[in-house]
C-alpha cells in the first residue's frame, strides 16, 4: 500500500481527527513520515485509545466506524436526564467482506472474538497495544477495545484485553 492510499485510510479511520465528543480532546496532526512502511508502523503518529478502538471498531463493525459515544445521557439537576445525541454519524471505511476477513484473519483460536497485540517504536518509551473486538457475525451489539500500556508487555496486555471482552460478552 502506498502512501497515499495508507494516509487515505488512516483519516478514514479517524487517526487524523480528534473524535468528535462532548469532552476537550487533543490536537491531531498528521505525521510528517514519507515511507509508507514506518508510517504503517505509527512512526510520528499519536493516537488516543478512544481514536484506537474507533479503529478496531470497522472490524467488529462490518467495515463501518461508527460515531462514537462516551456517555449517552447526563442527569442535569433542573433538567433531569438528557439524551445525548451522536456528534456524528457512522461512516463507511472498508467493505464489510475486508472488514469481515480482516477479523476473521484474527481470530483467536477457540474464542468469538479476534485480537491483535503490538509494541509501538517510540523513541522515549514503547508503549504496548492490544486491540480486539467481536467477530463480525457475532449475536449482540459489535464490541471493539483498545488496551494501551505505558510498559512493553505484550503478555499482560493480551490478558487485560481477553478479559475485558470475555466480561462483556458475558462469558
Amino acid at each position: 500500500m502506498g502512501l497515499p492510499a495508507l494516509g487515505d485510510l488512516f483519516d478514514k479511520l479517524g487517526l487524523y481527527a480528534p473524535p468528535q465528543v462532548y469532552l476537550p480532546a487533543g490536537s491531531v496532526t498528521r505525521p510528517s513520515e514519507t515511507d509508507p512502511a514506518a508510517l504503517a508502523l505509527g512512526t510520528g503518529l499519536r493516537i488516543s485509545p478512544l481514536q484506537m478502538s474507533l479503529a478496531a471498531a470497522v472490524l467488529s463493525g462490518g467495515g463501518k466506524r461508527p460515531a462514537p459515544y462516551l456517555a449517552t445521557a447526563i442527569r442535569e439537576p433542573d433538567r433531569g436526564w438528557v439524551v445525548l445525541p451522536a456528534q456524528g454519524e457512522a461512516q463507511r471505511v472498508l467493505s464489510e467482506q475486508a472488514a469481515s476477513g480482516t477479523a476473521n484473519s484474527l481470530v483467536v483460536s477457540g474464542q468469538s472474538f479476534w485480537q491483535t497485540i503490538a509494541v509501538a517504536p517510540e523513541a522515549e518509551q514503547r508503549v504496548t497495544w492490544y486491540l480486539g473486538g467481536t467477530q463480525p457475525g457475532w449475536n449482540g451489539i459489535p464490541l471493539a477495545l483498545a488496551v494501551l500500556l505505558e510498559d512493553e508487555n505484550p503478555g499482560k496486555a493480551e490478558e487485560i484485553g481477553q478479559k475485558m471482552l470475555q466480561k462483556a460478552m458475558g462469558n
